[in-house]
């Protein structure tokens, strides 16, 4: 699960709030790949969905961003015998900015996501994702911070029920599931102030 909080840059003159152009900002996410590199009847395949995600691209050069939404890297045994590197070498060509993990995604071993995380191009975001100190756990990170199109974007990555449940398989815990993702969101981010606040929008430990 991803949250995505849109910076504010309004700036206020002595009588009057002068605005600076709005820009668009397209945000895409790929989610339940599951490895699938080759096409299929019911699978576009890493090619075909790279030449969509290029297409998409060109009708906003400088603002569109795109992220995982978990249970991309697992389910494929041309995928898993080679420990996810074929989708991590498709995300990279694709220019995903950070992803997530699901249930699917912790069949992997924790040493396994390590390795995978060196090779990535991107940052797997799981702000719930803590060791036995209560700590975000490495490698992950709980939050991403860039621009596109002149906006300044936060991401947040939470993990959601069933994640949790993989994850804990691993040693981790998901904290805040129960309170609700909104709250780690604010928590994690102290200068709100600085934001728009449809936070609750993006938000919330679902069920996958």
């Amino acid at each position: 699960m991803l949250a995505v909080l849109f910076a504010c840059q309004t700036a206020f003159a002595a009588k009057a709030a002068i605005m600076k152009p709005l820009g668009e900002v397209d945000i895409y996410s790929l989610s339940d790949f599951r490895g699938h590199i080759t096409e299929t009847e019911s699978n576009p395949g890493a090619l075909r969905l790279s030449g969509v995600l290029e297409s998409l691209t060109k009708q906003n050069p400088y603002g569109t961003a795109f992220l995982g939404g978990a249970n991309n890297m697992s389910g494929t045994p041309e995928n898993d015998q080679r420990l996810g590197d074929p989708t991590i070498l498709m995300l990279n060509s694709m220019g995903i900015a950070a992803t997530v993990l699901g249930a699917q995604d912790f069949t992997y071993e924790a040493h396994k996501i390590t390795n995978q995380v060196a090779t990535s191009y991107f940052a797997y975001l799981g702000a719930n994702v803590l060791n036995a100190d209560g700590k975000v756990a490495a490698p992950f990170k709980p939050y991403l911070l860039f621009n596109r199109g002149g906006a300044n974007i936060g991401v947040v990555g939470l993990l959601g029920g069933q994640a949790a449940r993989g994850g804990a398989g691993q040693g981790l815990s998901c904290g805040a599931c129960r309170s609700g993702g909104t709250a780690m969101c604010r928590r994690i981010a102290p200068q709100r102030r600085r934001y728009c606040d449809p936070a609750d929008q993006f938000t919330g430990c679902r069920r996958r």
